[in-house]
């Protein structure tokens, strides 16, 4: 193989000192991936990215009568780039691509910041790949200037990738002087998810991955499939491919972070209630309070289990929280905590009872109607907390009149004092108080639902002004 190798870069050279071959490149797009193998390995070092032997859905391209893929060299740090006038939410989630897919492997790509990108509209960066007058780096956007609809029709087309090949002649290389994508910049204001799964796929191409099914793998689940056959994130599949590329990360990973997931609108299934995915960190975690969500191959979900969820990165990051903060936050918003009690004003109202709530009267409130033939169950489920917490629970009946839960009386009335369930406790408590209490068998009407936690020794005079997590929700008894 060298000598065939030698006799071709050898004529190569002479045709181009003879001015007959100036040098070339080429550019394909939505392309897709890379992988490892030393022995594909050339003569110079001097680029970001270099050639490895093809595998499963790696982009390929034919260089000196060979196919080959291309891949970032393992330890460079690739820059990524925005423009100028991208959005918060393109921005995010461009950040949060780039944390899914370092955390699978030992890539490095890095958020930079912003820039004009303006330069590479007109042509999608096809003069400045030819030129080599830009950094090696990935150039992301969702600019909606006109110029920008030649290499992104947003009639047909939600993200299109630019992978630009130059081949250097003289050092018998092939390699990557700049990626350009261009997201449709519509999908922030349709759907959250759409926008970050578009983005995830984009970066997969980046980075060296293509589409399964142009390489026969029609039903493989992966984020660079398309929606009849795709996960919405990463996938086994292509955590083989990255690990294939880029080998398993030893170094730390960027910060981890949890957020609630829905399909994208173009997937044909819905994950399950309370299913959060991570991004950040090194795969995989260890995870507590929650089961892997495992359909399509998902490699990133979960599934909360209980009213609370703790996290360990195995780059030792940690990450915690309630589970009930997921009908509360916002579409995407990182849930990751530092303690169970972080983050000073956490109050939160739910107009029914919600699955997974630390005080939880049964899934017969959870659409906010009990009905005669139904029953209440009366459960208790607090994380372990990494200082002393107390903690206060209140009911509301219908006619007014408040009561305290105590550990060691049961519901004492309310009368001007607070009345705490337990002082000064570490966790984790899982407790039963009733179960299976005819509903009827209570007066009918609005019930509340009143939890209260603070560090330990907090004056009750001035709780609201530092940590604490409050929750509270309502019910109604209806009987014939």
């Amino acid at each position: 193989m060298s000598k065939k190798y030698t006799i071709v870069i050898t004529y190569l050279c002479f045709l181009i000192s003879q001015g007959t071959v100036p040098g070339f490149w080429f550019q394909k797009r939505d392309v897709v991936h890379i992988l490892v193998d030393s022995k594909a390995q050339f003569f110079s070092i001097s680029h970001k990215s270099e050639i490895v032997h093809p595998y499963r859905y790696l982009e390929t391209e034919n260089f000196l009568w060979k196919k080959v893929s291309l891949r970032w060299r393992p330890g460079i740090t690739v820059p990524i780039y925005i423009d100028l006038r991208d959005s918060e939410a393109f921005e995010t989630a461009v950040k949060r691509a780039i944390k899914i897919w370092n955390s699978l492997g030992e890539i490095h790509l890095q958020y930079k910041g912003r820039r004009d990108l303006s330069a590479l509209f007109d042509d999608c960066g096809e003069e400045e790949a030819y030129e080599g007058t830009w950094e090696e780096a990935i150039y992301a956007t969702e600019n909606k200037e006109a110029a920008t609809y030649g290499c992104l029709n947003p009639h047909y087309e939600e993200g299109v990738t630019y992978l630009y090949y130059n081949i250097d002649l003289w050092g018998a290389e092939i390699y990557w002087p700049l990626i350009v994508i261009f997201i449709d910049s519509n999908l922030k204001n349709s759907s959250w998810t759409d926008l970050q799964t578009t983005v995830i796929h984009e970066f997969g191409h980046a980075i060296g991955l293509d589409h399964p099914f142009n390489h026969g793998e029609l039903l493989t689940y992966s984020v660079m499939n398309y929606y009849d056959y795709e996960t919405t994130y990463t996938s086994k599949s292509d955590l083989e491919l990255i690990r294939y590329l880029y080998q398993t990360r030893q170094s730390p990973g960027d910060p981890l972070e949890a957020f609630q997931a829905h399909y994208a609108t173009m997937g044909y299934n819905l994950f399950p209630e309370a299913t959060f995915c991570l991004a950040g960190g090194v795969y995989p975690p260890m995870v507590t309070g929650a089961q892997p969500f495992t359909s399509f191959d998902h490699i990133l979900c979960y599934q909360a289990l209980s009213s609370w969820v703790e996290i360990r990165s195995s780059d030792g990051q940690d990450c915690k929280f309630w589970t009930a903060k997921m009908f509360e936050a916002a579409n995407g918003q990182n849930l990751c905590q530092e303690s169970f009690l972080q983050g000073g004003i956490q109050h939160e109202y739910w107009p029914y009872e919600i699955p997974w709530a630390p005080v939880s009267v049964g899934e017969s409130a959870q659409d906010g109607w009990v009905s005669s033939e139904e029953t209440l169950d009366f459960r208790l489920s607090f994380p372990p907390f990494e200082t002393p917490a107390d903690i206060y629970i209140a009911v509301s009946l219908p006619d007014e009149t408040w009561y305290f839960l105590t550990s060691d009386q049961g519901f004492i009335p309310f009368t001007g004092t607070l009345l705490p369930y337990a002082f000064g406790v570490l966790g984790p408590i899982e407790k039963d108080i009733f179960s299976d209490l005819p509903a009827c068998a209570l007066p009918e009407g609005i019930y509340g639902v009143y939890f209260l936690v603070l560090p330990s020794g907090t004056n009750l005079q001035d709780w609201e002004k530092g940590d604490y997590f409050f929750g509270y929700y309502h019910f109604q008894i209806v009987c014939p």
